[in-house]
C-alpha cells in the first residue's frame, strides 16, 4: 500500500499530465475497468489502485522529462542525461519509499502486451457542462495562461491544455458560454479547486521572489477582503493583518505578509489537502492547506479558504472575493489536512 507521503508525491508529480495521458494511464493501471471523465477523477484512481510507486513510475507514461521537471521543482539536484531508472530512484527516495526492487532494470509497463488499447473516452451529457480548467504556472506544470484569462468556449467538454515550452500560466477550455455555476457538478467543482490553489500559490510563491509576475488587483473583485493571521505552535495568535473591500490593499497584503517572513506555500495537492464546495447562487469555496517554508526549511502549516465568484463584465472569469489565512509555525508532523482546519469561514461535509 502507498504510505500518505507517496500519495501526496504522486498526486502533485501527475497534475502536471496533460489530462488525456491521464486517463490513459488509469485506465492502464485499472485494466480497462474505469474511464475518468477528467484529471481529478483520474488521479483518485491512480492513487487508489496503485500498490508500489516504483511500479507506476515505471509506465512509459511517466516519462524521464517528467521525473526531472518534479525533481527540479523539488530543487533535488540530478543530472538531466542520467536514465530514467536514475530519476525513478531520486523520486522515490523524496518520497520515502521503501521499495527495495531493482530500479536499474525500467521496463515499460504500459506496452501493448498488457491488454487491448485504451477505451474511448465516453463524451459528456449536455447536462454536464464544464468549468474553466485552470492549470499552474510552474516550471512542473509548463505553459498555462493567466487565471484571469480562463475562457468559456463552445463544446460541453472541459480540456486541460500543456505546453511544457512555455512558462506562462494555463488554459482551462470551459465550453459553454450559456453554462452557470450552479451547473456544476462536484467532481467539476473538485477540479477547480485544486486548478485554482495550484494555480493561486504558484503565482504567490513567484510574486514573493520577484515583482516580475502577474500578480495584480485584476485577480479580486474592487470590494475583496482578507484577512491572514499568524500563530504560534500552541495556537497563540502572534499577528492579524486585515483588510476590508478594497482589492489594491488586500493584494499588496497578501504578498508583504509572505515577504516579510521569507515564507512559501506547499499546498497539499489531494482530495485530503484541499476542497471545494459550491452554493446554490454559483459561489465557490475553497479551502486549502499545507505546509510553509522558509528557504529550504518547513516552518510550519497553513490553512486558507477563499470565496469565488465569477466576474460578468470580465468574461466570466473567477475571481476572489473574499479570504482568510492561518499560518501556524513550529514542527511539522504529519501530512496538513482539511479535516484538522480551524477556520470557520464555511462547513465541509
Amino acid at each position: 500500500m502507498l504510505s500518505e507521503k507517496e500519495k501526496h508525491g504522486i498526486s502533485e508529480l501527475l497534475d502536471s499530465m496533460r489530462v488525456e495521458d491521464l486517463q490513459s494511464l488509469a485506465q492502464t493501471v485499472t485494466s480497462r475497468l474505469l474511464v475518468p471523465e477528467n484529471s481529478f477523477e483520474a488521479i483518485q484512481a491512480i492513487i487508489l489502485h496503485t500498490d508500489k510507486a516504483s511500479d507506476l513510475l515505471k509506465r512509459r507514461k511517466i516519462k524521464k522529462e517528467l521525473l526531472f521537471k518534479y525533481l527540479h521543482y523539488k530543487r533535488i539536484p540530478i543530472e538531466s542525461i542520467s536514465d530514467k531508472s536514475v530519476h525513478v530512484s531520486r523520486v522515490l527516495e523524496a518520497w520515502g519509499s521503501n521499495d527495495s526492487q531493482d530500479l536499474l532494470n525500467i521496463m515499460d509497463s504500459d506496452n501493448s502486451l498488457e491488454g487491448p488499447p485504451p477505451a474511448p473516452v465516453p463524451s459528456r451529457n449536455a447536462s454536464h457542462t464544464s468549468l474553466c480548467s485552470l492549470d499552474m504556472n510552474r516550471e512542473v506544470l509548463g505553459r498555462v495562461e493567466t487565471f484571469n484569462q480562463l475562457r468559456r468556449s463552445g463544446s460541453s467538454n472541459s480540456i486541460m491544455n500543456y505546453d511544457e515550452n512555455s512558462s506562462s500560466s494555463f488554459v482551462f477550455d470551459d465550453q459553454s458560454r450559456a453554462a452557470t455555476s450552479s451547473s456544476m457538478s462536484m467532481s467539476q467543482c473538485q477540479e477547480l479547486a485544486i486548478s485554482f490553489v495550484r494555480w493561486y500559490f504558484q503565482l504567490l510563491n513567484s510574486t514573493v521572489e520577484s515583482d516580475m509576475t502577474d500578480w495584480s488587483t485584476s485577480h479580486f473583485w474592487p470590494d475583496a477582503s482578507a484577512k491572514v493571521s499568524l500563530m504560534s505552535t500552541t495556537g497563540e495568535l502572534t499577528e492579524c493583518v486585515e483588510v476590508l473591500h478594497n482589492a489594491g490593499e488586500v493584494s499588496t497584503m497578501l504578498v508583504q505578509v509572505f515577504r516579510k517572513y521569507k515564507l512559501k506555500c506547499n499546498p497539499n495537492i489531494c482530495e485530503e489537502g484541499v476542497r471545494g464546495k459550491l452554493s446554490p447562487h454559483g459561489l465557490v469555496i475553497v479551502l486549502a492547506c499545507g505546509t510553509l517554508h522558509n528557504q529550504h526549511t518547513a516552518c510550519g502549516v497553513f490553512e486558507q479558504v477563499f470565496s469565488l465568484i465569477r466576474d460578468p463584465g470580465a468574461d466570466n472569469n473567477w475571481k476572489i472575493k473574499q479570504t482568510e489565512a492561518r499560518l501556524v509555525g513550529g514542527p511539522v508532523s504529519e501530512v496538513p489536512s482539511i479535516t484538522n482546519s480551524q477556520l470557520e469561514a464555511v462547513t465541509f461535509c
